[in-house]
């Protein structure tokens, strides 16, 4: 047993130089990680906070898709709670906001 168990462990560690530092760093941040069908790594957004961070900025939902390039559905949708977001799209959510990435994400409960 022990054998099956290092073997484990070695292909964990694999796995886990596979992922680039900065999705490390969010999920051992403690964001929620979610996997769409084709297994491309999404994080759930904080949709209340996307929100009220549009609005304080005065923002309509396609102000906000032209200034960072999300379409504004897609933004619709994220804020609604309908759907996940990979980290380039909250990067660029955030950017036009002038907020940290970080400040979009669900954090585990």
């Amino acid at each position: 047993m022990p054998r099956a168990s290092a073997c484990l462990q070695s292909r964990s560690s694999n796995i886990q130089a596979d992922i680039p530092a900065h999705v490390r760093l969010a999920i051992d941040g403690g964001f929620k990680l979610v996997y769409s069908s084709n297994m491309r790594m999404s994080f759930e957004v904080n949709g209340q906070r996307l929100r009220e961070l549009r609005v304080e900025k005065a923002l309509s939902l396609r102000a906000l898709g032209e200034r960072s390039g999300v379409a504004f559905d897609a933004i619709n949708k994220l804020e609604n709670g309908k759907r996940p977001a990979r980290l380039a799209t909250i990067r660029k959510l955030a950017e036009a906001l002038g907020v940290e990435p970080k400040e979009l994400m669900k954090r585990e409960e």
